[in-house]
């Protein structure tokens, strides 16, 4: 799933997400992509995002980017920047990382969920600087 924006606030935002779409159909994937600025499908993720995490405290207003949502609810950042990449419900990345995902040769394998998520990766680096595993 891409999520996107057709009213991406920055030109990289617009540029990221463009690349994310020239790179999937390169690759022949088959992608859904979900624009946030759609008043029927933003309002529905919004929805989503609100039962899934609860409203965030970093005052950012989903408002302000994405739409009003209901009772001023606000999430965190990460949650409202586009474009985000995911795959099989599993967060691979943004515009930048997908981009090197691809240059490394691991995006197949992170569409496939064969790659450790980030914080487990970086988990597993610290164990390996102290000696643990």
């Amino acid at each position: 799933m891409l999520y996107s924006s057709s009213c991406a606030a920055t030109s990289k935002a617009k540029a990221d997400i463009a690349r994310i779409r020239r790179i999937l159909v390169a690759k022949r994937v088959a992608f859904d992509e979900l624009d946030l600025a759609d008043p029927v499908e933003g309002r529905v993720w919004r929805a989503r995002m609100l039962a899934a995490h609860g409203p965030a405290t970093t005052g950012i207003t989903a408002g302000a980017t994405t739409g009003a949502t209901a009772a001023g609810s606000s999430f965190s950042a990460a949650a409202l920047q586009v474009p985000q990449l995911h795959a099989g419900g599993a967060f691979v990345g943004g515009g930048d990382d997908v981009q090197e995902l691809e240059d490394w040769g691991e995006l197949d394998a992170a569409l496939r969920g064969d790659l450790p998520r980030p914080q487990q990766q970086q988990q597993q680096e610290q164990q390996e600087q102290h000696g643990c595993r």
